[in-house]
């Protein structure tokens, strides 16, 4: 399928200015072809969620924190729609209230129960990707371009534990083939979302947006997977604290999987093994200096891949 797939993280979605600059790039890409897009929370924001469970418990007002939630993305929603005039944001301020409400109920139920089981736990962690996605779709649907929202329960299905969900591959596959058929050009999804065979929210693991893209672009067959991120890429030493690290551009799936390069932390353990059957690779890019070329992670057919 010629669709190319772009994850952005919690630092590409961290304010106005940056998710504006998401905006800018998913624009541009959208001039020359079909786009799938994942998106993980606000920056800061799955934190705050995991904290207001333990402020929760600690007895700290459930309105109080549930209005923190609510507040810090509807400055944001503000803050786009003074620079997106042309834009109406109301899809995404309606979203907001929806899930402070949730959060709110969720949080009331772990006060009620004296403790957070799997499931509330679950709930309340999506609600970060479930805010941010509808503030990109609001945004996207100012473009002159096709838009659709994914679901992400309705299409990863998960089993194993809840919180660190393990997506059922050939469902998961075969659901996205029958959403690549629809006559959309851009598809968003919260990513590190899941749904458990049983209809429950599953959880795909704390930092696995990436993973939510991979899924996607295995499951699109797609041209290129990019994850972008505030690097300009993979190097080869940690660049906070080698000031003399230099940038990688290029390295073989197998390079990625080596003790060399985990230092760099912008790629989610199991990334790369959804891809090897269909060799997509993947570019790490930099939402704030979207010309560089970044890092492109490649298939090497001459090496016999076997990831666990």
């Amino acid at each position: 399928m010629d669709i190319d797939i772009l994850k952005f993280g919690g630092t590409s979605l961290g304010n106005a200015k940056t998710i504006s600059a998401v905006v800018q790039i998913i624009s541009h890409k959208l001039e020359q072809k079909k786009l799938g897009i994942v998106v993980s929370a606000v920056g800061g924001i799955t934190n705050f969620l995991v904290e207001s469970i333990c402020s929760t418990l600690a007895g700290q007002n459930v309105s109080t924190i549930a209005q923190v939630f609510k507040k810090h993305h509807l400055k944001i929603i503000d803050e786009l729609h003074v620079n997106q005039k042309n834009c109406s944001m109301n899809l995404a301020i309606n979203m907001i209230e929806t899930l402070t409400l949730e959060l709110e109920v969720h949080l009331e139920h772990v006060l009620i129960m004296g403790y957070c089981n799997l499931d509330y736990y679950c709930k309340i962690l999506s609600l970060g990707e479930r805010a941010s996605s509808s503030i990109l779709v609001s945004l996207l649907q100012s473009l002159p371009y096709k838009i659709i929202s994914l679901d992400p329960q309705m299409i990863i299905k998960t089993t194993g534990p809840q919180h660190e969900g393990i997506p059922l591959l050939p469902i998961v596959q075969s659901n996205f083939q029958k959403v690549i058929q629809q006559d959309h050009v851009c598809f968003v999804m919260a990513g590190f979302i899941g749904q458990t065979l049983h209809g429950k929210i599953s959880l795909l693991g704390r930092n696995s947006s990436d993973y939510s893209g991979s899924l996607m672009a295995a499951g699109f067959n797609a041209n290129s997977y990019e994850i972008w991120t505030d690097v300009d890429g993979i190097f080869d030493s940690d660049p906070r604290k080698n000031p003399n690290a230099q940038q990688i551009e290029e390295l073989s799936y197998t390079e990625a999987f080596s003790e060399k390069f985990q230092h760099a932390k912008v790629l989610h353990p199991k990334t790369l093994t959804i891809l090897i059957d269909q060799q997509i690779p993947v570019y790490i890019k930099n939402t704030f200096n979207p010309a560089h070329k970044g890092t492109k992670i490649f298939y090497d057919q001459h090496i016999e891949y076997k990831p666990d």
